[in-house]
């Protein structure tokens, strides 16, 4: 892709892939932030941290490419069995799906195909001059499930972290060919309690003035570049990290406005209609997650209708925990457990073959 002059880039660094950056000022940010607010000693993360005794063998990761909403996106792909359950991967706000390859290679490791979204104009994804709204990240998903059952079949699995895991209960709300769903930390955008893992929790009472306010500014200001930190305090969100990736790849620095607006009214009511959702939902978080409190998921949890839901809690972690080695370990054994319990076909090797990686 080209590259931009530094004028141009000034006005377009939302909407075009910046690759003569560097990941220095992000990862120094995110690790100053970390041991700021959180107690445990910060180990660089890799999926290559799973590697002992020099015998693990790491899957490759493959991608492709498909066209969804109009224009392409990328998939990343972790396929090494034939016959296996796939599940389909939203990564987290403004990141990509490799952010996670070590949550996402043990998933493959314990015998699940694994195909990560990098959504419109994320990730590898190209960066395309159109607005784009939560709704077009939700088709991404919907289209990879369709790529999946054409290409390799199914079942099919979904899963998500954060903004990743709202993405999974609407996809769980408007698909009826996924056999289960598991969030990792996920709320519901219209309910009333919602708006306390923004900074504008303490005005909760003015939320119909505040969301005017910003559907008036998106009227004449779509494009405007909105960092995390305009509306997430970024000091819960890495309270209690354990670690953190060598590097955020290919995360956004920034939001345009007008997608900000479409997740914050995004509605997922049809999740609490009996029937919509027509798999086991199983939510994820740790005991010590400041952003989503489990006492805010276990709130969310009670409105949702499903056949079979259940509220998993980490030990530890935060709400960065499936960017942890210890804690992606935790969860993919937990995912891949579940479903195959939930009769989901799993293709496991011979330890030898991955010696050293276990889950």
């Amino acid at each position: 892709m080209r590259h931009l002059s530094k004028k141009h880039r000034k006005t377009s660094d939302l909407f075009l892939l910046p690759e003569d950056k560097t990941d220095s000022k992000k990862i120094l940010m995110i690790t100053q932030y970390c041991k700021k607010h959180s107690p445990c000693v910060l180990r660089p993360s890799s999926a290559a941290s799973c590697r002992r005794g020099g015998g693990a063998f790491i899957p490759r990761i493959e991608k492709t490419t498909i066209t969804s909403c109009g224009v392409p996106i990328v998939l990343s792909l972790w396929k090494r069995h034939p016959g296996a359950a796939t599940l389909v991967f939203y990564p987290g706000t403004m990141a990509s799906p490799l952010l996670y390859e070590d949550l996402l290679t043990r998933l493959c490791v314990g015998g699940m195909n694994v195909v990560g979204i990098h959504p419109l104009s994320h990730g590898e994804s190209p960066r395309i001059k159109r607005r784009f709204v939560f709704n077009d990240i939700l088709r991404n998903g919907l289209d990879a499930v369709s790529w999946v059952l054409e290409h390799w079949g199914g079942p099919v699995a979904v899963a998500g972290h954060s903004q990743g895991g709202i993405l999974t209960l609407a996809h769980a709300a408007a698909d009826p060919r996924i056999a289960a769903a598991f969030s990792l930390c996920t709320l519901l955008p219209q309910h009333p309690r919602a708006g306390e893992v923004t900074r504008f929790a303490r005005r909760l009472h003015h939320r119909e003035r505040i969301l005017h306010i910003l559907h008036t500014a998106d009227r004449f200001f779509p494009r405007l570049p909105v960092i995390i930190p305009m509306y997430l305090n970024l000091s819960r969100v890495f309270a209690g990290a354990e670690s953190m990736p060598r590097s955020v790849g290919d995360t956004r620095l920034s939001y345009p406005l007008h997608f900000v607006v479409s997740l914050f009214t995004a509605d997922l009511s049809a999740a609490c209609t009996k029937g919509v959702i027509q798999c086991p939902l199983t939510v994820i978080s740790a005991r010590n997650d400041a952003l989503f409190p489990p006492e805010l998921m276990r709130t969310m949890l009670d409105c949702v209708k499903a056949p079979a839901k259940e509220l998993m809690l980490l030990s530890g972690g935060g709400h960065l925990a499936p960017l942890t080695p210890r804690r992606a370990a935790e969860i993919a054994a937990n995912i891949t457990a579940r479903c195959a319990g939930y009769g989901l076909p799993l293709v496991l090797e011979t330890p030898c073959s991955h010696q050293g990686y276990g889950i």
